[in-house]
């Protein structure tokens, strides 16, 4: 389970009501909470140091196992912290003095593996848009596509990694926290060419796999949508070229009726219902009806057709707003202003 503090972090202040642009990119983005292990033949522990199986160091949370030890932290935190820093792996030479310090020796900083990682961002939407998304998931929970952890998380689970979506509680909220908690990292390494090690993640990376799992969400949005074949149905049905044709085409039908040729002496009706089991009568006596009752109901389909361009509209526009784009300021990985206090 994910620790939420770790991922609002040093955005808790008016998280959920407002944010503040990365700089470099559209809206906020940034690495939440990290755990990484590694073996114990890696690690060295001073003579003074008190044996624990978990202990809280300086915003890190050191566990052991009887093969390895795990470090859990707030990625974003030592970001900061390393601004300025003269190394170049600066947040594994923040991680290691602190660890140090406490009388555990690393030996190699390469030997860590990354067992989860969370990447997030956050979106700033109208109270229309909020709301849309979240009956959105809410029907895609009903239908199974995610899961609802609550009214107000919702998951989409996948084998390598979990896309979820996190709302406020707040009258005033108009923030949706999208959030990548990654379990498979090496396949996700590879399949964007990342580096595997965990300090050299770039926010470049993730703002890639940000977009491209959002888009994969919409995909699946798909299947809860009026397929657009019918959506083209009601178009012509509707259209002002179908307006009181009902007349026009009965009249129609009846000449094509009168012009169907027989096969010998054998009538076209009796053909059908040898051949097809339905007498020719019938068939044209159903599209006369169908075409009757289509027409009475002409009104209804111009505005059922108008409720659904709305919500493909509205869809569209939620795609549109929940994806991160690169701005001209130039990306400084190690800048960052105004995120609000730490934790």
């Amino acid at each position: 389970m994910i620790n939420d503090l770790m991922n609002v972090g040093l955005r808790k202040e008016g998280f959920w009501e407002s944010l503040n642009p990365r700089k470099g990119f559209s809206t906020d983005i940034w690495i939440g909470e990290m755990v990484i292990s590694t073996s114990l033949n890696d690690v060295v522990f001073s003579e003074n140091i008190e044996a624990k199986r978990e202990s809280e160091l300086e915003g890190i949370k050191v566990s052991f196992t009887e093969l390895g030890m795990q470090l859990t932290f707030n990625f974003e935190r030592f970001w900061q912290k390393a601004k300025g820093y003269p190394t170049h792996r600066r947040i594994a030479d923040i991680l290691n003095k602190t660890l140090i310090e406490s009388g555990i020796i690393v030996k190699d900083w390469d030997s860590f593996f990354i067992e989860r990682a969370t990447f997030n961002c956050k979106f700033y939407l109208h109270s229309e848009d909020l709301s849309f998304l979240k009956k959105l998931l809410l029907r895609m929970a009903v239908e199974d596509i995610v899961k609802a952890k609550n009214d107000a998380v919702y998951v989409l689970e996948d084998y390598n990694y979990d896309l979820e979506f996190a709302f406020g509680n707040g009258e005033h909220d108009s923030v949706v926290h999208i959030r990548i908690v990654v379990t498979g990292f090496s396949q996700m390494a590879e399949e964007y060419g990342m580096s595997y090690q965990f300090d050299s993640i770039d926010l470049t990376d993730v703002f890639s796999i940000l977009n491209n799992n959002l888009a994969k969400f919409f995909a699946l949005v798909r299947s809860i949508r009026v397929d657009a074949d019918w959506i083209k149905v009601l178009e012509i049905l509707t259209s002002p070229q179908m307006s009181n044709s009902y007349d026009k085409n009965r009249e129609i039908l009846d000449t094509q009726k009168s012009l169907a040729p027989d096969l010998g002496r054998i009538h076209i009706d009796k053909i059908y219902e040898d051949v097809l089991g339905i007498s020719l009568h019938s068939v044209l006596n159903g599209l006369n009806t169908w075409m009757k009752d289509t027409e009475k109901v002409k009104s209804e389909l111009q505005h059922a057709l108008r409720f659904l361009n709305r919500n493909e509209r509205m869809i569209q526009n939620l795609q549109d707003k929940l994806k991160i784009s690169k701005t001209l300021q130039d990306y400084d990985e190690f800048e960052d202003d105004e995120v609000g206090e730490e934790f």
